[in-house]
């Protein structure tokens, strides 16, 4: 099967809660390869809706209550470094008042299944999940009547210590 995937197609021109409810399930094997050792193995859902349990070999890794944002579970402690691993998805996407969008008030389809893509992320043990840049803040200016100047690329300087997060990065804007 190919992802993005709905686990049920619904008629052109008429659908009801039917069509699109129900609870589905995916399965993988997954074989970890060599160059994987002493890295962090990620799965990455971008839509899985909208109540999302991950198994791995059986044991219960992450659930995933919303099917509009992406999410992602952990599997380097849990894989078999020796043999096949089973990865499996479970999706419950029944109507729910306490999983947003649902309560009856959507004009829209809410698709069951995978809907977007899912891959597997293999990442060194250290990196950087999320960077915010943030900058001072300053008057507002006057209205120009011609365009801004524009302005070169800026650099960012960091110092990453192994086994350490990023411990300082500073962002200097070029002249």
């Amino acid at each position: 099967m190919r992802l993005p995937h709905t686990v049920r197609l619904t008629p052109l021109h008429y659908a009801t809660p039917e069509y699109y409810e129900g609870v589905s399930g995916y399965r993988r094997i997954i074989k970890p390869e060599e160059s994987w050792r002493g890295k962090r193995v990620f799965v990455q859902f971008d839509g899985a809706a909208h109540i999302a349990q991950v198994y791995l070999n059986g044991a219960l890794i992450c659930e995933h209550r919303c099917g509009y944002t992406a999410f992602r579970a952990e599997l380097t402690d849990a894989l078999d470094w020796a043999g096949e691993n089973i990865l499996a998805v479970r999706l419950d996407s029944t109507e729910n008042a306490a999983i947003p969008p649902f309560g009856f008030v959507i004009d829209y389809l809410t698709y069951g299944g995978l809907y977007r893509e899912a891959w597997l992320d293999v990442r060194s043990e250290n990196y950087i999940e999320d960077v915010f840049v943030t900058t001072p803040q300053r008057p507002p200016s006057p209205p120009r009547s011609e365009p801004p100047p524009r302005r070169a690329a800026c650099s960012l300087r960091s110092r990453i210590w192994p086994g350490a997060c990023l411990r300082r990065a500073r962002a200097r804007r070029a002249p």
